[in-house]
């Protein structure tokens, strides 16, 4: 099991040091000089999309919860087609149009206003902050699944620090170009697991005779409804709150800048439609896995495990040789490696464009993904992985929601509009921060994810002001 791990690690490692021999440019780095295909694209925006939440957070909330969790898989394969098929055209060709590298400069048009500076300055800051969350998310993550499948040889500081390690050296090494082709990798090697694991999983309780067993079996969060019930035991309104919260998740695909910068790095937009079918299969294929290989677990391992999230890792100890349970345990980390070096690099892109574009350089690229790297090791290492209130679920929720909230709306207004008024952007980004926050100071929270609900707000009052501009003709 450790050899099958430490194979991987040197394998990717190996990858961020090739790529570093084409990494020739802040261009390179950051984009990848704009030369993706379609393949490669589509694998890494799906990898990077899904994340350790995949492996470790979706599966724990599935098998505490049951099956109504798994509406969350229906969200994002509904999300990332939607994504890929209203996006990532029009985003690909203006923003080449515009020679913009993030989201901050298509928004701010490469305008020189006080409100196109604004616009850097809200969208920078909101790329920073919650990807360094979403990097606290998945440096957690790794902490978790080394320090659980290596007990006795890592603690979680340790597995936190040889995870971070990894993932820093590489990306810093080759930029965006090392994260694509990494990606590729890890998402081959997620695909594989939640493809193989589950079919094992589902044979072995059906040749037991144990499918009645899952369909009978309550749900660990509460004894009054089966895994197995789709609305988990919610009736009436609960079942809306439900479906707008697990819907939610889906809809915040538009707007993540992890995943836009892929649209933005694709060779040749003729190509998008061949990459939103491999996108979009293997996010459906993969959720799907997923979900099965949560509910096998009630009838299959002997005892829970003591973190929920820690599920799929149980299963590949209890189920397979240690050479093959190695495989799967770099398949959680692919999952976590495939997103923790994307946000590094996004947050990096938005540091260098947004503030110190003056200073731009392939050099200053690698020091602040050491830094970034740095801060969010640092949260990890002082993180509780016991406490319920920092989960890979939550925190990758938060800073998932945080970013469609910032860019959804604002960057749907930009690319479905010929002459965007940058005011209008900043104030709609605005009023969605606002939003989000008094929806978590409020409470509403606990009832329902804020992504649908803030990005309604946002719309009422872009389209309101649209409404009054052509009403009173006036220009905001």
């Amino acid at each position: 099991m450790t050899l099958a791990f430490i194979l991987y690690l040197i394998t990717v490692l190996a990858l961020g040091l090739f790529s570093a021999y084409y990494t020739k440019s802040d261009d390179d780095f950051l984009l990848a000089g704009r030369k993706l295909g379609p393949i490669s694209a589509s694998l890494s925006a799906a990898a990077t999309s899904m994340s350790g939440w995949l492996l470790l957070g979706l599966p724990g909330e599935i098998f505490r919860l049951g099956l109504s969790a798994a509406w969350v898989g229906v969200g994002c394969i509904i999300g990332d087609y939607a994504n890929w098929r209203f996006v990532a055209q029009r985003l690909h060709d203006r923003t080449l149009k515009l020679n913009a590298v993030t989201l901050s400069e298509f928004l701010s048009n490469q305008e020189k206003t006080q409100a196109a500076r604004l616009v850097r300055l809200v969208s920078g800051l909101s790329v920073v902050f919650f990807m360094t969350l979403y990097l606290w998310a998945q440096f957690v993550a790794t902490g978790k699944a080394l320090s659980a499948s290596f007990a006795g040889i890592f603690n979680y500081e340790m597995s936190v620090l040889c995870g971070a390690l990894v993932i820093i050296a590489y990306t810093a090494c080759g930029g965006l170009i090392s994260v694509v082709l990494t990606d590729v990798l890890q998402a081959s090697l997620m695909f594989l697991t939640l493809v193989g694991l589950p079919v094992y999983s589902l044979w072995l309780v059906i040749s037991n005779g144990q499918l009645e067993t899952i369909i009978n079996t309550p749900a660990p969060s509460s004894a009054s409804h089966m895994i197995t019930a789709l609305w988990g035991g919610n009736t009436g309104l609960a079942i809306v709150l439900l479906l707008v919260s697990n819907f939610g998740i889906g809809a915040a695909y538009i707007g993540q800048p992890q995943i836009a910068s892929r649209f933005m790095a694709i060779q040749n937009s003729n190509e998008i439609p061949i990459a939103r079918r491999i996108a979009v299969g293997w996010v459906t294929v993969t959720c799907i896995g997923v979900t099965i290989l949560s509910l096998c677990a009630h009838t299959i391992l002997p005892a829970p495990p003591n973190d929920s999230e820690q599920v799929i890792l149980a299963m590949a100890s209890y189920l397979l040789p240690n050479w093959l349970a190695g495989i799967i345990i770099a398949a959680v980390m692919a999952a976590i490696m495939s997103s923790a070096d994307s946000f590094l690099i996004t947050a990096v892109a938005s540091i260098q464009k947004d503030f110190v574009s003056g200073f731009s350089s392939l050099k200053v690229s690698r020091s602040f993904t050491l830094f970034l790297g740095i801060i969010a090791t640092a949260l990890a290492i002082t993180t509780d992985p016991s406490d319920p209130n920092t989960t890979v679920f939550q925190l990758v929720g938060y800073a998932w929601g945080g970013l469609a909230i910032a860019f959804g709306v604002p960057m749907l207004y930009s690319l479905f509009n010929s002459e965007p008024n940058t005011k209008i952007i900043l104030m709609t980004m605005l009023v969605g921060l606002v939003a989000m926050a008094l929806w978590h100071v409020l409470g509403l929270s606990n009832y329902v994810y804020e992504v649908i609900p803030c990005m309604i707000i946002q719309t009422f009052f872009c389209l309101s002001i649209l409404f009054f501009n052509r009403r009173t003709n006036t220009k905001i």
